[in-house]
């Protein structure tokens, strides 16, 4: 949280940023050809649809 209040002040957001979770989560996608992905910023290093994008545990 204090790096997110840091980084709006720094970039001089108006509103607030609110995180959908306080976790440390890695996103998952399913390729058309059946390829997983792992890691948000790999995704578009392959050139395939996406079929679905999950986390592998629950997210509170």
């Amino acid at each position: 949280m204090e790096a997110i209040r840091t980084f709006s002040k720094f970039l001089n957001v108006k509103g607030q940023i609110i995180p959908s979770s306080l976790q440390v989560i890695t996103l998952y996608a399913v390729m058309e050809d059946g390829t997983i992905v792992r890691g948000e910023s790999n995704i578009p290093n392959f050139n395939n649809r996406i079929e679905k994008v999950f986390y592998q545990r629950k997210v509170e």
